[in-house]
């Protein structure tokens, strides 16, 4: 070798040194932008996952609704829910040995979150151990079935021993068809409605 050889060298090694110095911007700058938007997705499918994590916990409480007021209500359902609610009123009423001297149901209208009330006034006559029968019977109902208002008398002269005014309602929870129904029904003035 020269003594031109080492300085050649070094020279050689700063030029290297130097052009990737000036070359590296240009070279990475496309790496760094899609590191950048590796990060970005990252960020983005954590934030479908959460989303994806609520829903399936919203499901839960989809299924827990269900269990307690039974599968939503399609539209026209309601009226054929509130004549399967008293016909099991009634059975049930029978069943514990009250005798059924009336029923008045009702349908409400749905609230502005698809819930439908079924209120009952049942008019029944019978003995006290009738009536607690019928009482636990409707505590251990598997729906949500609520007794709002009960009143007993005694009858003197009567054949059954009690009168007795129940008020008892049942919930149902509409479907997604209902809710836009009732939604649409709300925008055109006409109120709240059962679909």
């Amino acid at each position: 070798m020269s003594d031109r050889a080492p300085a050649l060298l070094v020279l050689a090694l700063v030029a290297a040194l130097g052009a990737a110095a000036l070359l590296r911007e240009p070279l990475l700058t496309p790496y760094r932008e899609h590191v950048a938007a590796i990060a970005r997705d990252r960020e983005t499918v954590a934030g479908l996952e959460r989303q994806i994590a609520e829903r399936r916990a919203g499901h839960e409480t989809q299924a827990e609704l269900a269990e307690s007021f039974g599968l939503p209500l399609a539209a026209g359902e309601p009226p054929r829910r509130a004549a399967e609610l008293v016909g099991r009123l009634q059975s049930l009423a029978e069943g514990c040995g009250l005798k059924v001297d009336s029923v008045q149901p009702r349908i409400e209208a749905a609230d502005g979150d698809g819930l439908v009330r079924f209120p009952v006034q049942l008019n029944l006559s019978g003995d006290t151990r009738a009536l607690v029968a019928f009482l636990v019977q409707i505590q251990a109902a598997g729906e949500v079935l609520a007794l709002d208002h009960c009143t007993v008398h005694r009858q003197e002269q009567a054949k059954q021993p009690l009168a007795i005014s129940a008020l008892l309602t049942s919930y149902g929870v509409l479907d997604n068809a209902g809710r836009a129904a009732l939604a649409k029904a709300a925008r055109k003035g006409n109120g709240k409605a059962v679909p």
